[in-house]
């Protein structure tokens, strides 16, 4: 399925080729609006129409369009639409104004969707979209503020090209605007489906290696040092002055250890002392605390 990143990606690569071709891109009277930022404002359109959010969702909306509405130009806003898993298409179109004297002329709604049968959930949505864009365009100059019947003229054949049939609508409708002539809407989609997925696949290509060579590698450890020798020879367990508290095994015990051996052996290079523990039975009456 269409994302929203392959959208833009495919403005950006519109623009590439109107650029090469020689227009003037982009037309100062098309413009296509962000999926998730007009989401966003729908939804919140949706849920609270009068919170500040809203507004603040709304006037971002208006900032990308006012340069638009303040044009005489004939003019073009494509909205793609998804929710449910679905991709649709709103479309505003608005004829040039023919003088300063004139009359604004009205905005013009299109609504298309490529399936057979008609998305219930997404045309209730699209409806909510069209309430907002009324607001937007200011409800004088829309010429119905209903939504309209879908225009039927490419059905998808298959379960995930809902959103090429979005992005063909955008480019058929960018071509309208040129003067081109009549939307050929026989064109090949399989094999702009296919090229534009190559696009992608290329991009998303190099947004990997981008990441790959941006994020650090693994931390390699620090090679082990030689651990420090142990001295010769340590000191002796316990010490003589702890006879009546007993040594750090036992020294909690009343009892106290009942005998002490030191045994002492001398070779060449070191001395070792051993402390030897006899165990014995505390005393009656008597309780170990450790």
């Amino acid at each position: 399925m269409l994302e929203s990143p392959e959208v833009a990606a495919s403005q950006f690569e519109l623009a590439m080729r109107a650029e090469q071709s020689g227009d003037s891109w982009p037309h100062p009277g098309y413009l296509q609006l962000s999926p998730q930022e007009a989401a966003h404002a729908v939804d919140q359109w949706r849920i609270s129409p009068g919170s500040t959010e809203t507004q603040l969702a709304m006037d971002r909306l208006r900032q990308t369009i006012q340069h638009i509405l303040d044009s005489d130009t004939e003019a073009s806003v494509c909205w793609p639409l998804v929710r449910h898993g679905h991709w649709t298409w709103l479309n505003f179109r608005r004829a040039a104004r023919s003088s300063a004297e004139a009359a604004r002329p009205k905005w013009v709604t299109v609504y298309r969707d490529s399936l057979r049968q008609e998305h219930t959930r997404c045309r209730d949505y699209a409806v909510i979209a069209m309430s907002l864009a009324v607001q937007l365009f200011s409800p004088d100059l829309m010429d119905s503020q209903n939504l309209p019947e879908r225009q039927l003229d490419t059905v998808q054949t298959d379960g995930t090209s809902c959103g090429f049939h979005c992005l063909f609508w955008a480019e058929q409708e960018y071509r309208r605007l040129r003067g081109e002539g009549q939307v050929r809407v026989n064109c090949q989609l399989r094999t702009k489906a296919a090229s534009l997925s190559a696009f992608f696949q290329a991009c998303m290509r190099l947004k990997r290696q981008t990441v790959k060579t941006a994020v650090p590698g693994p931390v390699q450890p620090a090679p082990a040092q030689p651990g420090v020798p142990l001295p010769a020879a340590g000191p002796p367990l316990c010490q003589t002055s702890e006879v009546q508290l007993g040594c750090s095994t036992c020294r909690n015990c009343p009892s106290g250890c009942q005998k002490w051996t030191t045994t002492t052996t001398i070779t060449t290079t070191t001395t070792t002392t051993t402390c030897r523990l006899l165990a014995v039975l505390p005393s009656e009456g008597s309780q170990c605390t450790s």
